[in-house]
This record gives structure tokens, C-alpha cells and sequence, in this order.
């Protein structure tokens, strides 16, 4: 059950891969300093940060805590972009963040939900609001998320904070329905749906998964991330007649790698 579920990132090891990243990027080392202590005990010793920082680092990472965050620090009032921002950070954004796999299948669930319904609210209310907004992350931007997300786990063995889809099958069974045909064309695209989703990138990120699913173990994959693509791929061939030309696809990946029946 979602509401006992408990939280397994180690903060001190998530805080080490986050100051890491700020030093990678020249981050200097006092605002560094004052980062972690907001990071730890919520004090930033004069530290000025945005709101989308304070929630990324906001000691108490769970749905009450940012609500509180959201009712008594944040003063200023988050736009229609800002509160879209605050929706992908629960769409996978927090893999950014080094929040460990399982904490981020728990924040998707806890946004939006076990399967996909245009009308789920989002859970955490903003700028004092009374009630919690509806989602307006499109369907097509999940699924983009949820298979770049994944794509990161797929590629890079040691990307162990990433690939939350492959707890969440039963949502892209319920999305796949919903989602553009024109992600599962042959041809690469470089068109953008009218929400806004580059066609290409989820052209490539179902194709490396259908290769992926037929990939042997090896220093670039492990047995387990094999099994995960093929769960990802099981979920597309029980929609594959109505997701335009993915039959075809498919077929034509087999053929690349030499797959025989």
C-alpha cells in the first residue's frame, strides 16, 4: 500500500552525488556550504534560492513536508509554467536529483497515480490555493518522460537512480491508448506534436528499447536491465495493433539485429 510506504533515499549519499554535480559545474563553495545546510536541517545561512530549489532540496522530502513548504515559505506565486515545472520533477525529473529508484516510482504513483485519468489531481496544493490542481502534464509528455527516464537506466549500467517505468507497467498499459500514433512511425521525425513533444525522441527511445530487449549481457548491460526492457516491450505488443506502424517497427529492429523466429 502506497500510504506505508517508506522512504528509502540515504540523504547523506544523495547529498554527496548532488555537491559532486554543483562542484562538476563550478559551483562556488560557500553557496555549496549553505545549500547543504538547507539540504540537511533547512537553513541556508542568508542562502537566496528559487522556489524550484528550495523544493529540490527542502529537508523534508515527502508530500507533507513540500506541503508545508508550499503553505509558509514560498511566498511568491508559481505561474501555469512554474506549476508545470513542479509536475515533471514527479514525472522523473527527480532521477536528476539522485532520489533512489524506488522513491521515485513512489512520488509518480503519489502525482499520478497507478493508471493513467486525465481528470487525477496533482497532491501537493500551491500558492495557498484551497484545493489541488488537476494535472496538465499531456500524455504524450509522460510518456516522453517515462521512456527518456528509462532510456538513462537502459544505457548507462550504473545508473541505478533511473528506469522507474519498470515499476509502473500497469500506468503505460493505460497510456499507451492515449498517446500520439506518430511516435511508432519507421521514419525519423523530427516534427513536434501539437503539445509540444519532439516525435524523434520517442521514435528513438522505443526503438533502443525494442534492441535492448534482444541484447545479451555484457560490461554495457546486465541481465537485469534486459528483463526490464523486455516487461517495457511485453506492455507495447499487447497495444501494438493500434499504435500506428510499432508492429512494423518492431519487425524492422528484429531484422537489423539478425532476429530470427
Amino acid at each position: 500500500m502506497l500510504e506505508d510506504y517508506t522512504l528509502k533515499t540515504d540523504r547523506n549519499i544523495q547529498w554527496k552525488n548532488i555537491e559532486a554535480l554543483m562542484i562538476d559545474h563550478g559551483g562556488n563553495r560557500k553557496n555549496i556550504k549553505a545549500c547543504k545546510g538547507y539540504f540537511f536541517e533547512g537553513k541556508g545561512d542568508g542562502l537566496k534560492l528559487r522556489w524550484s530549489d528550495r523544493f529540490k532540496f527542502y529537508p523534508s522530502a515527502t508530500l507533507e513536508g513540500w506541503q508545508t513548504l508550499f503553505d509558509q515559505e514560498i511566498i511568491e506565486p508559481l505561474t501555469d509554467s512554474d506549476y508545470l515545472t513542479l509536475q515533471h520533477y514527479f514525472c522523473g525529473q527527480f532521477s536528476d536529483y539522485y532520489f533512489c529508484i524506488e522513491d521515485q516510482s513512489y512520488y509518480f504513483k503519489m502525482a499520478f497515480g497507478e493508471r493513467y485519468d486525465k481528470n487525477k489531481t496533482f497532491p501537493i496544493r500551491i500558492n495557498r490555493e484551497h484545493e489541488c490542481r488537476v494535472i496538465t502534464v499531456t500524455q504524450n509528455k509522460i510518456l516522453r518522460n517515462l521512456m527518456t527516464n528509462f532510456s538513462c537506466y537502459m544505457k548507462d549500467i550504473k545508473a541505478n537512480h533511473a528506469g522507474f517505468l519498470k515499476f509502473n507497467l500497469g500506468y503505460l498499459d493505460s497510456l499507451l491508448p492515449f498517446v500520439s500514433l506518430e511516435f511508432f512511425n519507421i521514419e525519423a521525425s523530427n516534427d513536434i506534436t501539437e503539445d509540444g513533444v519532439r516525435i524523434g525522441a520517442v521514435q528513438s527511445s522505443t526503438t533502443k528499447m525494442l534492441k535492448w530487449s534482444y541484447a545479451k549481457p555484457s560490461k554495457k548491460i546486465d541481465q537485469e536491465r534486459i528483463d526490464a526492457a523486455n516487461t517495457v516491450k511485453e506492455v507495447f505488443l499487447k497495444h501494438a495493433d493500434n499504435l500506428g506502424e510499432f508492429n512494423a517497427l518492431h519487425e524492422k529492429v528484429r531484422k537489423d539485429l539478425k532476429i530470427k523466429d
